[in-house]
């Protein structure tokens, strides 16, 4: 596995397990009742969330597919995919500039 996948995967992963606790926070937040929050701000909280865990695995499947390509394929397509989705994360200390698409 390349260096840029293991980067990706690892940001994938740490979003996923914020969006988990952004989720359990909201559904205890709102079945506690909690002061300013209501049922309408979790839901709306809970479709970011849902949002965000989707986009997680959408960019799973990216890497899965940018992993399978072959030499065959369109020159740069997996290179490309893969520098795609480690975009977002360019402001994280470990993003190489070299990966910029």
């Amino acid at each position: 596995m390349s260096e840029i996948v293991e980067f990706v995967r690892a940001r994938i992963d740490e979003d996923e397990e914020l969006a988990r606790e952004v989720e359990d926070q909201v559904r205890h937040d709102c079945g506690a009742q909690a002061p300013g929050g209501t049922a309408e701000t979790g839901a709306v909280s809970l479709t970011g969330v849902a949002r965000v865990l989707a986009d997680c695995e959408a960019k799973r499947g990216l890497l899965e597919l940018a992993e399978a390509a072959t030499a065959d394929d369109l020159p740069g397509y997996a290179t490309t995919i893969r520098q795609l989705l480690a975009l977002p994360y360019a402001d994280h200390a470990d993003y190489l500039d070299a990966w910029r698409p």
